[in-house]
């Protein structure tokens, strides 16, 4: 598992919830900017949650399609009640000649479920 954040005290945090849970040694939070860390990343991906500030999901996720195996889901929260705000982001994973194969989930908020094609 790998996660990526911008701040340090997050990080900081993370990393001590992932040791005090016992998984430290199946994940790594990257330290830095996600258009930076998400670049680095070459192994196929098969799992994705968004939940980053908002104007980064578009961008987060169009760096990690090309890396998802085919069958990979990406799942991201607050679609429905964010609409106006997510609308880069749904519709990449809506658009019928795109990557993914989408379907959004109604309560709490909205959950886009999406499968890389």
């Amino acid at each position: 598992m790998i996660g990526t954040e911008h701040e340090p005290g997050k990080v900081a945090a993370a990393r001590q919830n992932l040791e005090d849970a016992g998984l430290g040694d199946y994940a790594d939070i990257l330290e830095r900017d996600l258009r930076d860390t998400l670049v680095d990343i070459d192994a196929p991906i098969d799992f994705v949650l968004v939940d980053i500030w908002i104007p980064m999901a578009a961008p987060a996720l169009k760096l990690l399609a090309p890396k998802l195996r085919r069958g990979a889901l990406v799942v991201c929260d607050n679609v429905v009640s964010g609409a106006s705000h997510y609308r880069e982001y749904t519709d990449f994973v809506r658009d019928p000649n795109g990557p993914f194969q989408s379907v959004t989930v109604p309560g709490q908020g909205g959950l886009e479920v999406s499968m890389k094609r």
